[in-house]
């Protein structure tokens, strides 16, 4: 059903008034009630109410607990209405002074109350054309210059290949390529809707890359030129210097200069830059790449999902290189206070991730924590068309479904094997606990947040695992061999295949100081200076590397972050498990040392390029997490807290499973936030971070002692003594 349907009947073209009108008036309370939704709308007639109140709720009208609010195709959809386009006539819109790229009628745009809406007179309606222009109560006046923008970004969503009536796949072919002035008209047809589609030149920027290409395959004499640019650009100019062209843009006091050579190809940048991969297709035979890019409209849109410590690093590595916006369940202030607009919403919830990221026009998405790759969000996110770095839910398995894990293994000769068996039945698999020989690990086949895994003959007995696995509320276990030696972590960025690692870092996943206590999601972690640490060896890290290759091999269609945790045995490095994004805190160690801006991998990803290979900085990194007392078991979450920004001298803040809230900052049940000391040795980083936590608070703790020489040396000895039996 498409637009003008939906609002063919009077009472859905009221409701979505009184919606869009109750969400202008009140934005921090966007919800009505049922009755005061109809009261508002003016309908008498509860059933009929009901009837067409069922056709909005879901795509266009979101049921909350406390009333009924707009999606964000609900606002686009409002738009329409509050501009009077019911009738596909729709009576005094102005005319737009182009044409509609569908079907060729001249486009009208109407305005009113804040929104925007273009169509033509044969129902062609483009959504991604309704906003809400930024500054309120704009001047008639300015209409045809906010009419302009909506026609030239309809246009170039085309050039793009978007189809303008459906949101759908156009594969469109530049021609009639002009000579004096470059002009193109994109032509194509929608896959979905079947369309023909069209974009006249006068919508059309050509980039000037572009331009220069086409000028270089055709002879043309570029010096002193006038070039037009993209329309965000005040000025374009050329100069030729022999073989060589430089083609200087300027906007806002901004410049970028780019030189080619006499084939085409980017020689030299100079200008601000961004570090991101700006992909320009040039006509003929040429494709440009330049890693650079700056000012407004031209950067990345990226929406990063998760509010924790891992996803504070994520922010501090994106912000610097994009338009960086976030949401999460909880308000994390450092992810908040880096990105351009913050989001409060459930990241497992792919309807809700979905239209967020079309609200605000993503070009991509990160995902940082596991629950939403579980949940398939990248899928949801792949089907609306949206680039998201992560794996899908059926490849996220890897580390969501520890079966489908060890199996994987088994299936593909992945190296680094365990012994395992795994149940489907509780009461099967704690027998096998009570019965087998040896020690062994005891293992909840889904998520668990790192901790709950179970050690016999170290944290439990055979007895007391068994009891656990009856009494732990899962169906589903694996049952693994004790693996003997210290545990080290080795991640990779992955995508189209390739494989880029990092260096290794240790975590210390116990609670207490000593290695005393449960598991935890991470108490702290160390890596540096270089790829490796004093107790992992060059064969180690070429073995588990060779081991997270085979896992991609085995995943062709992998893409976002692979974790590998590898116990450094007797014989070698195994595998105690696969994560399918950063590790935390883990992430925290490994993006600050990292020089190749993570946006670079990304870009390259979703592009299909070649991934950048990574280089890293000598430098030691030493984290500590501040947690709630009574962590992981028994946590004090609630309380309010103060941290001292200022305080950490040299070292980095990463906050984690904090709450903003307007009177203060909250603890949750998880980790509060972290301190990372870096410095030329592990020794220098640890102190500086020891120096950053101070004196904490009643009520938060930390492991001192990671990092400590001490802990170090422990390591070392535990290696060399079991690689000397």
């Amino acid at each position: 059903m498409d637009a003008f349907e939906l609002l063919a009947d009077g009472t859905r073209a009221d409701v979505l008034r009184a919606l869009a009108a109750h969400q202008r008036d009140h934005p921090r309370d966007p919800t009505l009630s049922f009755s005061a939704l109809r009261e508002s709308a003016g309908v008498g007639d509860s059933g009929n109410f009901n009837y067409h109140l069922g056709k909005l709720e879901g795509r266009f009208v979101r049921n909350a607990e406390d009333g009924y609010a707009l999606t964000p195709r609900g606002v686009r959809l409002a738009a329409l209405a509050v501009a009077g386009f019911e009738d596909p006539e729709f009576g005094d819109p102005e005319p737009l002074g182009s044409d509609c790229p569908a079907c060729g009628e001249p486009l009208a745009v109407a305005y009113e109350e804040g929104m925007v809406a273009v169509a033509c007179s044969s129902d062609h309606v483009f959504p991604r054309s309704f906003m809400r222009p930024p500054g309120a109560d704009r001047e008639p006046d300015d209409l045809a210059r906010v009419a302009s923008l909506l026609g030239r970004q309809t246009a170039e969503r085309v050039a793009a290949g978007v189809c303008p009536v459906c949101d759908g796949s156009v594969d469109v072919a530049p021609r009639d390529l002009g000579t004096e002035v470059v002009t193109v008209t994109y032509t194509g047809t929608c896959a979905d809707c079947g369309t023909p589609v069209s974009v006249p030149p006068e919508f059309v920027a050509a980039t000037v890359p572009a331009v220069v290409a086409f000028w270089y395959d055709r002879g043309v004499d570029v010096a002193d030129t006038p070039v037009w640019a993209l329309p965000l650009w005040d000025a374009a100019t050329t100069e030729q210097d022999g073989d060589e062209v430089v083609v200087t843009l300027s906007c806002a006091g901004d410049r970028l200069a780019l030189t080619f050579d006499g084939s085409a190809s980017v020689v030299a940048v100079d200008g601000p830059k961004q570090s991101r991969s700006w992909v320009v297709a040039g006509f003929g035979r040429t494709t440009f790449t330049l890693s650079c890019s700056l000012s407004r409209g031209m950067t990345e849109r990226v929406l990063l999902l998760g509010g924790g410590g891992r996803e504070h690093a994520i922010a501090e590595a994106l912000a610097p290189d994009c338009e960086l916006y976030a949401a999460a369940g909880n308000r994390n202030p450092g992810v908040a206070g880096l990105a351009d607009g913050f989001s409060e919403l459930d990241t497992t919830d792919s309807d809700a991730v979905v239209d967020h990221a079309e609200e605000i026009d993503a070009t991509l998405v990160v995902v940082g924590p596991e629950a939403p790759l579980a949940a398939g969000v990248v899928d949801a996110l792949e089907d609306a068309g949206i680039y998201a770095f992560g794996p899908k839910q059926a490849d996220a398995r890897i580390e969501t479904d520890k079966p489908f894990q060890r199996q994987f293994m088994a299936d593909h000769d992945v190296p680094g094997q365990a012994e395992f068996a795994a149940f489907e039945d509780s009461a099967a698999a704690a027998d096998y606990v009570e019965s087998v020989d040896g020690h062994v690990a005891v293992k909840p086949a889904g998520l668990t947040g790192g901790k709950g895994v179970r050690v016999t003959g170290d944290q439990v007995s055979k007895t007391e695992a068994a009891d656990y696995v009856r009494e732990g509320g899962h169906d589903e276990w694996v049952v693994e061999e004790r693996l003997e030696g210290v545990e080290v972590t080795v991640q990779a960025l992955v995508a189209n295949g390739e494989v880029r690692v990092t260096p290794v870092a240790h975590d210390h996943g116990r609670a207490y100081e000593g290695d005393e206590g449960p598991n935890t999601g991470g108490m702290g972690s160390v890596a540096g200076p270089g790829k490796l640490l004093p107790f992992v060896t060059e064969a180690d890290y070429a073995a588990a590397v060779d081991t997270i290759e085979a896992v991609v091999e085995g995943l062709e269609d992998y893409r976002g972050v692979l974790y590998g945790q590898f116990m450094l045995t007797a014989e070698g490095p195994k595998v105690v498990e696969f994560n399918a994004r950063f590790g935390d805190p883990e992430a925290m160690n490994t993006l600050p040392a990292m020089e190749t801006p993570l946006l670079d991998v990304l870009v390259a990803a979703r592009d299909g390029d070649t991934l950048p290979e990574l280089s890293f900085s000598e430098t030691a990194t030493v984290c500590k997490y501040v947690v709630p007392e009574g962590y992981p078991t028994n946590p004090e979450g609630g309380t309010r807290i103060a941290v001292d920004e200022d305080g950490v001298g040299d070292a980095r803040l990463f906050y984690a499973s904090v709450d903003e809230r307007e009177d203060g900052l909250y603890t949750t049940t998880s980790r509060s936030y972290a301190v990372v000391g870096t410095g030329d040795t592990l020794a220098a980083a640890n102190a500086a971070a020891d120096a950053a936590l101070g004196d904490l608070p009643e009520g938060l703790r930390a492991r001192r002692d990671v990092g400590s020489e001490a802990l170090l040396q422990e390591r070392i000895d535990k290696i060399a003594g079991l690689r000397e039996d």
